[in-house]
């Protein structure tokens, strides 16, 4: 099963993340998952991601990618 993280606004694969790497060998040993993370396409950091299997069902909250999309899909201001 390949999994994949993305951003929970947006949807995009192109997040990214703090880790720890082996400097000589630019290894990645490990990554930060309690810090922030960064969607350049929304300009945003996030404290989670969804993490999304194939068939596009996010394993971190148990639902459709669409409804995290849906839940944390930014408002419109309103003028008054």
């Amino acid at each position: 099963m390949t999994t994949r993280w993305v951003c929970p606004t947006c949807g995009s694969d192109e997040v990214e993340g703090l880790a720890w790497i082996t400097l000589n060998t630019e290894e990645i040993v490990s990554w930060v998952e309690s810090s922030e993370h960064w969607c350049p396409e929304c300009e945003e950091h996030f404290q989670h991601l969804c993490q999304v299997d194939e068939k596009g069902h996010c394993l971190m909250h148990d639902q459709a990618q669409a409804r995290c999309l849906e839940k944390n899909r930014p408002t419109k201001a309103t003028s008054p």
